[in-house]
């Protein structure tokens, strides 16, 4: 099976391709310039690999939240190769990807993370792998920056889960739960491949049509 797997959402371009069982990664620093970059660096990973464009079988991207530019590059260049290539496409969430960052290292199945978008907003998202290995959850926009305690001790939480983005794990105590902070440094592009591998086993059929990324939807959203 043959996977290309595009991530822009925030200053990093990462590209993986999953051929053969064996995982090629492309990444670059493009700080919001990822559409002089990104075709370029799909092509050198497909030479790396020695594959053209028809060996690919699957195409799959972060749809955000994120940086409003680089979700649209993304979008445009996935939706692009799907339609042009006939092939199936899958969307993920930035929170399903950083869950799957973390269940990879720690194998912990309930996430919370805070993502800061922008100076002004803020989205918060509660993640679960349920037993088919999918992750379910929600997440919210918000506008407060000093919302980290006050949306702990306001939701329930129990056992073991990891957090990301939130002030030290010291200014948060909660009975019955344990936190683990960790810091994410980008989000990969090899970890929306993992989503797919864990997603194809779970359906009998591939969705192909147009995917909507988050900036045209909702800012209350829900995945199942």
């Amino acid at each position: 099976m043959t996977i290309l797997a595009i991530e822009t959402t925030f200053d990093n371009c990462s590209i993986a391709l999953l051929h053969n069982n064996v995982l090629y990664q492309n990444k670059k620093l493009c700080f919001q310039q990822h559409e002089k970059h990104i075709l370029n660096m799909i092509t050198k990973i497909l030479k790396k690999s020695n594959i053209n464009f028809k060996h690919i079988q699957i195409i799959a991207y972060n749809e955000g939240p994120g940086n409003f530019t680089g979700i649209r590059i993304s979008t445009i260049v996935a939706n692009a190769l799907s339609m042009s290539l006939n092939i199936p496409i899958f969307n993920f969430s930035t929170f399903q990807i950083i869950s799957e960052q973390i269940w990879l290292k720690y194998f912990i199945k309930k996430i919370l993370i805070k993502l800061k978008i922008s100076k002004n907003y803020i989205f918060i998202g509660k993640f679960f792998r349920n037993i088919k290995n999918q992750w379910i959850g929600t997440y919210q926009q918000y506008t407060s920056k000093n919302i980290d305690k006050k949306y702990i001790l306001n939701n329930l939480f129990t056992g073991l889960w990891a957090i990301v983005g939130f002030m030290p794990i010291e200014k948060i105590q909660k009975k019955e739960t344990k936190f683990l902070q960790i810091k994410i440094k980008n989000i990969r592009a090899q970890d929306i491949i993992s989503c797919v591998l864990s997603k194809i086993k779970n359906i009998q059929y591939f969705e192909k049509f147009y995917k909507h990324p988050i900036y045209l939807k909702n800012t209350i959203l829900s995945k199942k």
